[in-house]
């Protein structure tokens, strides 16, 4: 990324994380675009020349007019320059991490805020953060990690740095408060409406299923799946007619699967008679390089095919 408008050009590490979008010393926007071709700039790359761009070789400096859409308000100007900022710290703390970050420190650290901020009530943390209840539950049992991005929102909100919060600093949990002007909006969904439920509609094509030879017959996912209804809504209306397509599907599996057994034991057969005859004893293993499906020396009625093929040749 570079800053346009400097007439000097650097690439500083923090600049390479997806986070940083703002310049912490400047407070300018970070662009991925060259000005001039127009082509987005990679980190490193064999023709990589500082303050040019490896793709035309112009220089990134003492550029005006930038054609560029990332504008950002006062707000978001503020939260975007404390993130590099917080994350810069983060940055030039790493050579000490190893010693003084632990993994326990993470769901230590969110148990210790949501003990502060919501009496150590985890749904109505998740709901002030617009959060699923089990992800903050699975973070404060330490089951799986936050993003980096939504431990940078948490801070954010809660005015507290991220080195302090994995570190564990004793500051950082004494007074957290939330800050509401902080706090994320999430985008409103429309909610669609409800289809309405066209019962004989849909007993009729169930019926028409169970009567219908179609080969293979489809499973009721299959069914749902195309009547565009969830498969426990069909059940509540129609069970017979739910377990009968099931019990179809099921019927025909059996029937597959004994068909490819078959087929397998003739297979068998075959290949002892021909391992036979070129003076080699039919094992198992042997006779498994010559069949199409060896897993299926798991099914009793296949070994016993093989047993009785090797006694008919008095071995």
């Amino acid at each position: 990324m570079a800053i346009a408008s400097l007439s000097t050009f650097s690439e500083p590490l923090l600049w390479t994380m997806a986070d940083v979008k703002v310049c912490p010393n400047h407070y300018q926007p970070l662009q991925s675009i060259c000005p001039h071709c127009e082509r987005a700039i990679p980190w490193l790359t064999g023709r990589s020349q500082i303050g040019y761009c490896s793709n035309c070789d112009r220089w990134l400096g003492n550029f005006t007019g930038v054609n560029t859409d990332t504008v950002y308000d006062e707000a978001e100007l503020a939260k975007y320059i404390w993130i590099a900022k917080t994350l810069g710290e983060l940055i030039s703390f790493i050579p000490l991490a190893s010693s003084l970050v632990q993994k326990a420190h993470i769901p230590k650290a969110f148990n210790q805020i949501i003990d502060t901020t919501h009496e150590g009530n985890i749904a109505a943390f998740a709901r002030t953060f617009g959060l699923p209840k089990n992800t903050v539950w699975m973070w404060s049992k330490g089951k799986s990690t936050p993003e980096l991005k939504m431990l940078l929102t948490i801070c954010y909100c809660l005015d507290i740095s991220l080195l302090d919060l994995i570190t564990l600093k004793k500051k950082a949990f004494e007074f957290p408060q939330i800050n509401p002007q902080r706090l994320p909006t999430a985008p409103r969904i429309q909610s669609a409406s409800p289809r309405a439920f066209d019962y004989e509609a849909v007993e009729n094509y169930l019926q028409t299923i169970l009567d219908n030879p179609e080969i293979p017959p489809p499973t009721m996912k299959e069914v749902a799946k195309r009547l565009r209804l969830d498969r426990r809504t069909i059940f509540s209306y129609f069970p017979t007619l739910s377990k009968a397509i099931s019990a179809k599907y099921r019927c025909y599996q059996k029937l597959e699967t004994a068909k490819r057994i078959e087929n397998c034991c003739k297979e068998i057969e075959q290949a002892v008679h021909q391992i036979y005859r070129l003076g080699e004893y039919p094992s198992e293993a042997r006779v498994s390089e010559l069949i199409s499906q060896p897993g299926y020396f798991r099914y009793k009625q296949v070994r016993n095919s093989w047993k009785k093929a090797i006694l008919n040749l008095g071995l």
